[in-house]
């Protein structure tokens, strides 16, 4: 028992480092987070874009959720218990100190780090999913017109990959720290399921994974759907008619420009497309129940 406590202390030390690192982070991209968005403003239409009621509805849910069980743990007492296996085995004789460190590690974990990266997932998702629409407009775009200025056409589509690219760029790094902070809680996760005795409020850390990992599927999911909407783009430019009297070099540069699709990347080591989903969460369950049977 003291062997297990021990590895889920370190395992709560590295998540404690990879949370300091993400806020830092986050922190300091903020402003270019704020510029993004009104990049992405800018890029609109007059044109409504899809409905978005269904996320704000899910950030509604998800921050009423964890107010109401937050105020749950406090009123029951379902917070002091279990504080040995985050400090390496070690707990407090006196309930008073059990009480307020349980209390003031709880307080940590949802302000500085459940909130922060709860607040990003949405973010991301919204982002992504704003570009998935300006896209997919400006497919829609060349699905009307019957003649094509391929100068104007290729400045547009630059513009708006200027803007995935530049959005990418800053949160690239976001989300890597995003994919091993899920890691870690995955691993927490199958030490509670596996070893039931190790914690008494094991329903939490259901909840917890359930939340955080549904979040990174959404987040993949929605990064995903921004190069679909990119490869309608491609696969319309190679059909579409040559500028009659006019040179074909715009025409080629666009053709060009299209094929090269664009992808929202994990920190530039892998683009995320739909296979990318699936790809990880068979790596994060693989790893995870392989370094899981070494430790025990």
């Amino acid at each position: 028992m003291y062997m297990m406590d021990v590895v889920l202390s370190v395992l709560l030390a590295v998540i404690f480092t990879v949370e300091m690192t993400y806020r830092c982070t986050l922190v300091k991209k903020i402003k270019h987070m704020k510029k993004i968005i009104k990049i992405l403003r800018n890029l609109k239409s007059g044109k409504t874009s899809d409905n978005t009621l269904w996320l704000k509805v899910l950030i509604i849910i998800n921050m009423s959720l964890e107010i109401a069980l937050f105020t749950y743990r406090l009123l029951t007492g379902d917070m002091y218990q279990a504080i040995s296996y985050r400090f390496f085995g070690y707990s407090f004789q006196e309930n008073v100190y059990h009480d307020i460190v349980s209390v003031i590690c709880e307080m940590y974990f949802v302000i500085f780090l459940y909130l922060p990266m709860t607040a990003f997932g949405f973010y991301y998702t919204a982002v992504c999913y704003d570009t998935k629409c300006i896209i997919k407009q400006f497919a829609a775009s060349l699905l009307v017109e019957k003649s094509f200025n391929y100068e104007n056409l290729l400045h547009d589509y630059s513009v708006i990959k200027s803007a995935v690219k530049k959005f990418d760029d800053t949160v690239g790094f976001l989300i890597f720290t995003t994919l091993i902070y899920n890691s870690c809680d995955l691993y927490f996760t199958l030490n509670v399921v596996l070893e039931a005795s190790i914690l008494d409020i094991a329903y939490l850390t259901y909840y917890n994974f359930f939340t955080s990992f549904t979040l990174i599927i959404l987040m993949m999911a929605s990064a995903a759907s921004v190069a679909d909407a990119s490869s309608e783009v491609s696969s319309m430019a190679v059909t579409m008619p040559e500028d009659k009297g006019r040179s074909n070099f715009n025409h080629q540069r666009f053709i060009t420009l299209a094929d090269k699709e664009i992808t929202l990347t994990a920190w530039k080591i892998t683009p995320i497309r739909r296979n990318f989903i699936f790809g990880i969460v068979g790596i994060l369950l693989t790893y995870t129940l392989m370094f899981q049977k070494l430790t025990t």
